[in-house]
């Protein structure tokens, strides 16, 4: 082979001298110019002695293996740069028969999404699926399931919870293909919604805040002008009582009993009135702030006491047992409060009790935690039901219609109670079974003074 490159008579010489030598891609030029890739070997061959006989040269051509790896790789760096430029990640889901999951191929985007790389994930998805947000777990893996038993579009929202981000939202679309082996291969795509969905959340958020507040100024609406109505309804009856039986005095021949009778009615009718207007007033300066706390020393049991002659009487009549129950001895009694807004809470309060209760007990008194006074009045009346609980002391509310038509009132004595409880430092709770009874609680600051 006289004409054979130097390069050849190179390796041919290191071959006869027991050397192997191979190249696995080399290149060669045809006479006419074109490029061939090879690979070769080049090794001796010895006889059974083990000397040396001559060499074996071993030549492939592989130009097309090379060319389909350099379009594959050409392939590959498109596919990864035009995925560099969408938002989230372009992916390969793997879900193997034995349960076993992978990402076969993921772009870049992979660790934005879930903060991994795309090598992590390549062969084992477990670290993407620890990402997955404890409650949305079971959701994202029935998804799955239910995606590869029906080979459907897999289309999922869900939170992750990443080391660095913290909370985010996802969305991932991916369109299965059923493999050979049994196992299914998803191609798709997962962003980022965090925005959107906050944004969503947000405005449903506010359209609920609205839908609330619509339905609460229409119940508001509703609550005044039932109100308005009623206090229409109060005020005219005890003025027709006071403008008619003042009338009745008038006659000429009326009787000293009849008298008595229509003046103790225009009293009557007279307190009923003034109630009404000053309550109305009360709401009025409550609302706008104009009222103040104004204490005073005075002793706690000598007002409790006050109340329980005047309302015992009311009691008797009805036929039911009125009891006071004191928490300290008369000389430890001695409190700073603002003597006028607890007499008017606890009036409230009693006369709610004697108006409701038919038949068992009316009890009221306190008692002395710490440093708070915990007054109460408990009772055997109508009750309240669970739902109209925390309502009772809104403005306006009754929560016995039929009971309110009957025994009048405008609503408005609890929420008056409340709110002067809240000026004093405390609050006013309640306990009650519907149909056994009900227990107020006026909880407030204990300010004890020697006597």
């Amino acid at each position: 082979m006289p004409n054979i490159p130097s390069k050849w008579k190179d390796v041919h010489q290191r071959a006869l001298n027991g050397e192997t030598i191979n190249e696995s891609d080399d290149i060669f030029i045809r006479d006419d110019g074109t490029v061939e890739h090879t690979r070769w070997e080049c090794r001796p061959w010895k006889y059974s002695d083990g000397t040396i006989g001559g060499i074996i040269v071993y030549t492939d051509l592989i130009t097309e293996q090379i060319e389909l790896e350099q379009t594959k790789r050409e392939a590959y760096d498109l596919l990864k740069n035009l995925s560099s430029q969408v938002p989230g990640v372009i992916y390969q889901y793997r879900l193997y028969p034995d349960g076993r999951t992978a990402f076969p191929f993921s772009s870049e985007g992979m660790y934005d999404i879930y903060e991994l790389t795309p090598e992590e994930v390549k062969e084992d998805a477990s670290a993407v699926l620890s990402r997955l947000h404890p409650d949305d777990v079971d959701y994202v893996m029935n998804k799955i399931f239910e995606s590869a038993k029906n080979q459907s579009l897999f289309q999922c929202k869900f939170r992750v919870v990443l080391p660095g981000k913290g909370i985010r939202w996802r969305q991932s679309n991916a369109s299965p293909v059923l493999l050979e082996d049994g196992s299914t291969l998803w191609h798709g795509v997962i962003t980022d919604i965090t925005h959107e969905q906050y944004k969503e959340e947000l405005l449903k958020q506010r359209n609920e805040e609205l839908l609330f507040a619509k339905e609460k100024a229409e119940e508001s609406n509703r609550l005044k002008t039932e109100f308005l109505n009623n206090m229409s309804h109060e005020i005219r009856t005890p003025l027709n009582g006071i403008i008619g039986f003042s009338q009745m005095l008038k006659e000429p021949q009326i009787s000293s009993e009849n008298i008595e009778k229509y003046t103790d009615i225009i009293q009557k009718s007279s307190y009923q009135l003034l109630k009404i207007v000053e309550d109305i007033l009360e709401i009025s300066a409550l609302e706008t702030n104009r009222i103040q706390l104004s204490e005073e020393s005075f002793s706690l049991n000598e007002l409790l006491e006050d109340l329980f002659s005047f309302y015992s009487k009311i009691a008797s009549k009805k036929g039911i047992s009125f009891n006071l129950e004191k928490g300290v001895s008369d000389n430890r009694s001695c409190i700073l409060s603002d003597r006028t807004k607890l007499n008017k809470i606890l009036i409230n309060l009693l006369e709610n009790a004697l108006k409701f209760t038919d038949h068992g007990f009316v009890n009221f008194g306190y008692i002395v935690e710490n440093d708070r006074l915990l007054l109460y009045v408990k009772d055997t009346g109508v009750g309240i039901a669970p739902e109209n609980i925390d309502s009772i002391f809104d403005r306006f509310v009754q929560e016995e219609k039929e009971l309110s038509r009957k025994h009048g009132g405008l609503g408005l004595g609890l929420s008056i109670s409340r709110e002067n409880a809240l000026l004093m430092g405390g609050n006013i709770t309640v306990e009650s079974i519907k149909g056994k009874g009900s227990i107020f609680y006026l909880n407030i600051p204990y300010k004890g003074v020697l006597g």
